[in-house]
This record gives structure tokens, sequence and C-alpha cells, in this order.
């Protein structure tokens, strides 16, 4: 498991993008071959000042130097002082170049996968994003992705670490390749050790994916029930709840602390072993010049650096694969792109090429997962209305009728699993719908604010100027709020509009719906919390103001529906009485909600 989400996570990263990853490795190669090479030169080095032993890279330079006609001890040092200058001044360069080029692949790297997951998440299918757990989504695009850039950073870090590597090892074997082999074999014992604990690393990091992700979903659930918790002095089991998750975290944190800090204790002592065991052979055994056995052991000293690093760095490199694991899988449950366009950004869709006209709902069927005891899952079965251009048109049912399943047809976030949905004659598929989507606007009974500024709240996806959210925010009946507002327009709504009350929260989302100059708006229960005769008011503003629009309005409310020039009542995702209000009012309860089916026949009214 570990080496198919390694080879998984390798092939991503080094995919996306090919040229600039060769370009590191061939200067992460060079960095390894010019230090490399500044370690060689000091063979020579030392010749010149011991005077020759018989190494062979001692015997090439003295060779090179007569060459050139340096026989002074003094003119070698010098020259060999200078080259290796040079060589730690190419060294500093090409260190400088590999740290900014792998910071960029890094955050390159993490840029395209949050965006990606991003562009996921806003183009999935409305059923797969229903269903999706809050707290997942924000542990990906939070500390997944942390964890993951500390993947990258650990493969980057693992592939300085070998060229550093393979080039020592290259030297070492050119000094002395009996003595290379031996240390090499000691060597093999750190990885034998190392196995161990990219075992506990990747149980560490599946647990840590977990328990962050119940730490979320504690302080979500947390904060969404604040006002109710707090009202019956529930907050506690949150913060308990909380607090034993923390603590797990912290256990598993601190026991793999000491996991680390032991490996580190037995690679420190198999270091000091190999360097005894290599020095012991080349003297007593083989024989090796000393200037060669003094070079390996700098060699050799030098290689634990790079063993050490790739040790820890593969160690978290394997802690945070969970991470990664998590980010696909989310990508997989998102499924397929629901826009044709796979999420690039399109130019605003022109209103002439936008469906226009009465929209008809013919034989629409769309069914929430399998039939129930009672034979009804939800959704909407058989659905067949129209919604004439210009008027407003009410929507009523009993809870589960279908009235939300209309309306998710209707916007399009779900597509009818037979039938066809039309405006002005023309079918409503993937295509047309997108740009439908541009001429419409949905009002929801709890509806969303921006923790920001009735200002930006309005511009949300209108770009509207300040003269246009005053005309707007006075249909709403919400330009008596904002002139009260001690800051006005630039005033803080709170988080989801918290500061205001429900009335006022909606009036600020009619408004905002009315700066999207739509065709059609959909009023989802959206005045439910503006008294009646407010409601009428600002419903007799609206029509005026916007005579041509489309009025769809889902309510339970008598009065409301009573405002509604046609109502079609729903039962099992079925229309069951369509007309004016008086004619469907016997389908109705005091409240919206239709009656069982004894009553509708005792009424005896007709549906139209």
């Amino acid at each position: 498991m570990i080496a198919g989400d390694a080879r998984s996570f390798a092939a991503d990263f080094f995919g996306f993008a090919p040229r600039r990853v060769m370009l590191a490795t061939i200067i992460v190669g060079m960095g390894a071959l010019v230090e490399g090479l500044g370690i060689m030169l000091l063979v020579p080095l030392f010749a010149a000042v011991t005077g020759p032993d018989g190494d062979r890279i001692a015997q090439l330079a003295t060779w090179l130097f007569d060459r050139v006609g340096l026989s002074g001890r003094s003119d070698r040092l010098a020259v060999i002082m200078m080259l290796f200058g040079v060589l730690m001044i190419v060294r500093t360069a090409l260190l400088a170049r590999r740290q900014v080029l792998l910071a960029q692949l890094e955050l390159d790297y993490l840029a395209r996968i949050q965006q990606r997951l991003v562009t996921r998440l806003a183009d999935a299918r409305w059923e797969r994003v229903a269903r999706l757990r809050h707290a997942r989504v924000v542990q990906a695009l939070g500390s997944d992705v942390a964890r993951v850039g500390e993947a990258a950073l650990g493969l980057l870090q693992s592939l300085v670490a070998c060229a550093m590597l393979v080039v020592q090892v290259a030297l070492a074997m050119w000094l002395s390749p009996g003595l290379t082999i031996v240390a090499l074999l000691l060597f093999t014992l750190a990885g034998a050790m190392t196995r161990k604990l990219l075992h506990a690393a990747r149980a560490m990091g599946d647990a840590v994916t977990g328990l962050h992700l119940r730490l979320l979903d504690n302080t979500g659930q947390f904060l969404g029930s604040l006002k109710l918790s707090a009202s019956q002095n529930l907050q506690h089991a949150f913060v308990a709840d909380f607090t034993r998750a923390l603590d797990q975290s912290n256990a598993r944190e601190l026991a793999f602390v000491d996991d680390q800090n032991a490996m580190r204790m037995r690679l420190t002592v198999l270091a000091a072993l190999v360097g005894g065991v290599t020095a012991y052979v080349g003297f007593a055994w083989l024989a090796v010049a000393p200037t060669s056995v003094v070079v390996l052991l700098l060699i050799l000293s030098r290689m634990g650096g790079p063993l050490g690093l790739l040790q820890s760095q593969s160690v978290s490199f394997v802690r945070a694969l969970p991470a990664y694991r998590n980010l696909r899988a989310l990508e997989k449950d998102l499924g397929g792109r629901m826009r044709p366009d796979g999420g690039r950004p399109r130019a605003v869709v022109a209103r002439g090429d936008v469906p226009d006209g009465d929209i008809l709902f013919d034989d629409v069927v769309y069914r929430h997962g399998s039939a129930s005891a009672q034979g009804w899952s939800g959704g909407v079965d058989g659905l067949s209305l129209m919604l004439k251009r210009g008027a407003m048109t009410g929507v009523a049912g009993a809870s589960g009728a279908g009235k939300t399943t209309f309306a998710d047809l209707l916007v399009g976030l779900y597509r009818p699993e037979r039938g066809v949905i039309s405006v002005g004659g023309t079918i409503v598929d993937l295509v047309a719908m997108t740009a439908w989507r541009d001429r419409l606007a949905y009002v929801s009974q709890d509806p969303f604010l921006l923790h920001d500024s009735v200002r930006a709240n309005l511009a949300w996806g209108t770009g509207a100027d300040e003269a246009a959210m005053h005309a707007a925010l006075a249909i709403a009946g919400a330009d008596v709020l904002v002139a009260r507002l001690a800051q006005g327009l630039d005033t803080l709504v709170g988080e989801r509009g918290a500061l205001l009350s429900g009335g006022e929260r909606q009036r600020l989302a009619i408004a905002r719906a009315v700066l999207r100059d739509p065709a059609l708006l959909i009023l989802d229960e959206a005045t439910n919390a503006i008294d009646v005769a407010a409601e009428t008011a600002l419903l007799a503003r609206l029509r005026s103001a916007r005579p041509a629009l489309t009025i769809v309005s889902i309510a339970h409310r008598s009065e409301t529906l009573a405002h509604c020039d046609h109502v079609h009542v729903l039962s099992h995702g079925r229309v069951i009485a369509s007309g004016s209000y008086a004619i469907v009012a016997p389908y109705l309860g005091d409240d919206g909600f239709t009656p069982d089916r004894a009553s509708r026949q005792r009424a005896g009214a007709d549906t139209a």
C-alpha cells in the first residue's frame, strides 16, 4: 500500500511540470557533483602538504602539476585552493538556484492541487455535493493540502539526498572499491531499521487524518449550534469530545517522536561503527593509502547527512501520503464535471442566447434513492406543470412532496432521469442550463450572507454600483434598515448575517437577487420571516418594478400563496391541484400543507 501510494503521488507530482522537474533534477545532480569534486580536491591537497603516498588521485594531480611546470609546494597549494574556491562558488550558486526551483515546484504543485479540488467541487453534480461532509472539504483544503506539501518537500529532499549519495558513493568507489563495499554493507542495516519506522509513519498518518477530521467536524457542529448549545448548557459536551480527540492526537504524536528519537540513536551508533570498521579494514587488511582512507572517512561522514536526510524525509513523505490519498478520494467522490467547459472561465452569455418564455416541466422524474416501505423515496415522479412568463406562480405541498427537488431541477442542480424541462420551447440541456443559470436568481429560507459588509454582500455576483444597490434595497424594503445602520452599506453583517434578524437577512438576499436582473426569481420560503403586511408590500414593489419577471414562490403560508397568479399543489412528486389560489385552497391546510387524501376527497375540488 505504501509503494502504491508513493508511485501515485510521484507520478502526479513529477507529471504536472515535467520540464521544470527535469531542470531541477539536472541542477540537483550538478550541485552534488560539484560538492563531490570539492571533496576529491582534498586528496591532492593532502599530498601537496605531506608528499605523495601512492594514491591514484594524488599521482594524477602530481603528473598534471609537473606537466604545467608547477613543482613548488606553495604553487601547488595555491592552485588547489583556487580550484576549491571556484568549486565552492559554483556550488553555492547551484544550491541557491536549486532551492528556488524546488520551492517553486512545491508551491505551484500545491496551488494546482487546491485549484483542482475547488474547481471539481464547484463543478460537481449537486447530488454528490449534497452528501459531502463539510468538515471533510475543510480538512482537504486545509491540513491535507499542508501535509501534501510535506510529502512534496520530502520527495524533493529525498531526490537531493539520493543525488548526493550517488556522487559520494561513486567517489568512494574510485578511492577504494573494497572499503566502500564494506561500508555500504553496514549502511544497509540503516535501511532495515528505517522500514519499521516507515510503517509506523504510515499508521500515524492515517490516525492523524481521522483525528483532524473529527476535530474539524466537532468544531463545525459546535459553531453551528452555539446558540442552541449555550441556551441548554450543552456546549460542554462538545468541549469534552474535542479534548478527547486532542488528547488522542497528542498521545500518538508523542509516541511517534519517541520512535524517531530511538531511530536517530541507532543510526548514530551505526555511523560510528561504519567509520571504525572502515578505518580498521583499510589500514589493517587492505593496506589502503592513508590519504585515501582519510578522504574516504570524510566522504563517509559526509554521507551521514544525506542518509539522515533521506531517512527523515522518507518518514515525513510516508506519513503525509494518507492526506494525498484522502484528497484523491474526495476528488473521486465529487465525480465528473457538471459544466461542459471543464471549469474554465467563460464570457457571460449574451442575453439573446438565453432561452426565454414559458417554463414547462413535461413528465419529469427524479427520485432520491430507492423506494421506501411506503412506496415513495422522495423527489418528483412524472411532474408536469407550466410556469407562465411574467407571472408569479406558487408551489405548495407538505414536507417531502417534492418542492425542493422541483426547485433544484429548475435551477439545474439535478438533471431529470426522465422527461424534459423546456424554456420557450427550447429544451434545457446541459449546455443551455449553463446559460440559463446566468438569468435566474434564487433566494432560500435561510439566505447565505458573507461575513462582510452590506455592500460586499449586494455586490457578490452582481458587480452593481451604489445607485443600483439603493434601488434594489428600496424594492426589498431594506433601505430603512441600511439607513439606520451606523456605517450604512459598509456595516458588517456578521457570520452568515448573524448580526441581523431573520427578516433583515431575507430582505438583503432579495435585494441581491434583484440586482442580478434575472428573468426568473425563485423564492423558496424566502419571505417567511417577514410579517404578512410587509411581505405584501414587498411583492407589490417587486412586481411593479419588474413586470416581466417570472417569479416562483415556494411557500407554506397561505397569505403568500394568495398573491400568486397560479398555484401548483404537489404531493408525492406530482401535481394534485393547479389553478388560482381560490381553486386550490381546499387542497391546502391552514398553513399551506396538503391535508390527507380523505380530506381532499371531502373537499370535492377539481384540479384545473
